[in-house]
């Protein structure tokens, strides 16, 4: 057995190398030699490792070493040390847990302060913001997110139709629109054919690619126009090569909604809000008794004009705003505006000026306003804002199926009644417009999937839509039989209203939409190309003439218009 000279521990014969402190093993020490050595260390009794000169604590695990300084491990190998480790449970051990304690009840101690002990002023500003950020932000982020779809759309289309009209049938059964739709930043592809009594009548093509569109119809004409935007007379428009589909930055947005939210909840303060000694509220809509807390928010007019103020200066000094405005729309809009920039900066001073004069207008007309919310599970569940005189009212209320927003303005109300129920995949619910008491328009959906979308961003559905008793709409958004998604648009009307002009038969439409949901195989034209930028004007009068009688040929020598004449 070889024994290390470096830190005298023991090592197998055949070692080159201490495996303990990496030293080299160069010959075997006699076990006399070895002890000698183990008895010179000291070692900690607690943890076992090496004691360097006369210490009262372990320099590795803190134990206190008693009687001479480190004298408690003097002369006990490591080996013997370790027999008798203590496990964890020492000095150190018990600090640590002392210290996760502190750390846990100043955690307790925070969150009481700002849920259980937090002032009234301060939950109703935490409950505003969050309620906003559910029912205004989050809102405008998904519409920003489906805008953007649309500006990438990339599908294959197929338009068809059916009738209750059997003569009206006779045309639309074997007729059908097709659409290759391909968009991107700077450029889109349009392939189109019209299919009329089961021939192929018409196709079209329309392009357009940096600055540069074109068109082909082969039926009129066998060859592929091309205009070069750019190079047109500075006379002719705005700068069409320069235009794009832009994106919404979806977080620049947020960030800009929550720090105009922020702004009202900087009004919020212990003066302002009080909460009601009542038990439950009442939610006037849906005829309900809550149990819960009523917060009250009650600004004063100096607070209201404060406010306006603030809101003034924070738009005049908001780059933040001014870049999102630029990059969504800025490009497109200055193609139609000599300096869309200024103007924009003209309209957002104008706005300040505007919020500064009638600052003080603003805090005398509005004091006595009451902003009343309904708290309760640390849901809220109604809100409204009252004028001072009472004779105006606007808010909402709900129990998490059942939503009604509403105006009221001197006994006239105006009301939307949203209701939804399932889980997601199956969620069945209704929209439905009153006024006056009168229903204006109902909407129904069953078994709506938001999970699930079609390249138009639709979500699976049923949705069933009545506009003023008589006339009926419904959308059916599912799988199509040859694969992606149909949308099937019926319109059902009343005879009375609808019927006369077609022979009384006509008592409902049916339009489906096919969407592949897959990449379009949109293709630009292979036909011989013409460059007609700088076509002389009596050039371009020409070529119109030209596709106006061959269009008329085409409708001519098809009989369409002996069809349709016939028809109607």
């Amino acid at each position: 057995m070889k024994v290390c000279g470096n830190c005298g521990r023991e090592a197998q014969d055949e070692s080159m190398f201490c495996k303990y402190c990496g030293a080299r093993l160069d010959q075997p020490v006699q076990e006399e030699a070895h002890q000698e050595g183990a008895r010179q260390r000291k070692f900690c009794p607690n943890c076992g490792g090496s004691l360097e000169g006369a210490v009262d604590f372990c320099p590795n695990c803190g134990e206190r070493l008693r009687g001479e300084a480190g004298g408690g491990a003097q002369g006990r190998s490591p080996q013997d040390v370790r027999k008798g480790v203590r496990k964890p449970g020492g000095k150190v051990w018990k600090i640590a847990g002392a210290v996760a304690g502190l750390c846990l009840a100043a955690v307790l101690v925070v969150w009481l302060a700002g849920t259980v002990f937090a002032s009234p002023a301060k939950k109703f500003a935490a409950y505003q913001e969050k309620t906003l950020q559910a029912l205004f932000v989050d809102g405008l982020a998904e519409a920003a997110e489906a805008y953007n779809q649309y500006m990438h759309l990339s599908t294959d289309m197929t338009l068809t139709a059916s009738s209750s009209d059997q003569e009206l049938e006779r045309y639309l059964e074997d007729s059908a629109i097709e659409l290759k739709v391909e968009m991107g930043e700077d450029s889109a592809l349009i392939n189109s054919a019209l299919t009329l009594l089961g021939s192929q009548v018409v196709t079209a093509d329309l392009t357009y690619d940096k600055g540069v569109a074109g068109f082909y119809i082969p039926e009129l004409d066998d060859t592929y126009y091309t205009v070069d935007l750019a190079e047109l007379d500075e006379g002719f428009g705005p700068e069409l090569e320069n235009l794009k589909n832009t994106e919404i930055p979806v977080k620049d947005l947020e960030k800009l909604a929550n720090k105009y939210i922020g702004l009202f909840v900087d009004v919020v303060n212990k003066d302002n809000v009080t909460v009601s000694d009542e038990k439950t509220f009442w939610q006037e809509e849906l005829r309900e008794e809550v149990k819960g807390k009523t917060y009250i928010f009650e600004p004063s007019a100096a607070e209201i004009e404060d406010f306006m103020l603030v809101l003034a200066d924070t738009l005049e000094e908001d780059e933040e705003l001014r870049e999102f405005i630029m990059e969504v729309q800025g490009d497109n809009l200055a193609l139609f505006m000599d300096d869309f920039e200024g103007e924009m900066e003209d309209v957002i001073l104008d706005l300040c000026d505007e919020l500064r004069n009638n600052a003080s207008y603003f805090g005398d007309s509005m004091e006595g306003m009451r902003w009343v919310m309904g708290v309760s599970g640390n849901e809220v569940l109604m809100q409204y804002i009252e004028s001072s005189d009472g004779s105006s009212r606007f808010g909402y209320e709900t129990d998490g199926s059942r939503t009604v927003f509403y105006m009221t303005n001197y006994g006239e109300t105006m009301l939307i009644d949203m209701e939804k129920e399932g889980k997601k995949g199956e969620e069945n619910g209704s929209v439905a417009v009153y006024t006056a008491g009168t229903e204006v328009m109902e909407l129904k959906f069953r078994d709506m999937d938001v999970e699930k979308m079609s390249a138009l961003q639709f979500p699976y559905g049923k949705y069933e839509m009545t506009m003023y008793g008589y006339m009926g709409y419904t959308l059916e958004v599912e799988e199509g039989e040859d694969g992606g998604t149909d949308h099937t648009f019926t319109l059902s009307m009343d005879p009375y209203y609808m019927g006369g002009s077609m022979g009384g038969d006509l008592t409902s439409v049916e339009i489906t939409l096919n969407t592949s949901d897959k990449d379009s195989t949109a293709s630009k034209p292979k036909a011989h190309e013409e460059d007609i930028t700088y076509y002389s004007e009596a050039e371009l009068s020409d070529l119109a003439d030209h596709f106006e009688e061959m269009l008329y040929n085409l409708i001519y020598d098809s009989g369409i218009l002996y069809e349709l004449g016939y028809l109607w």
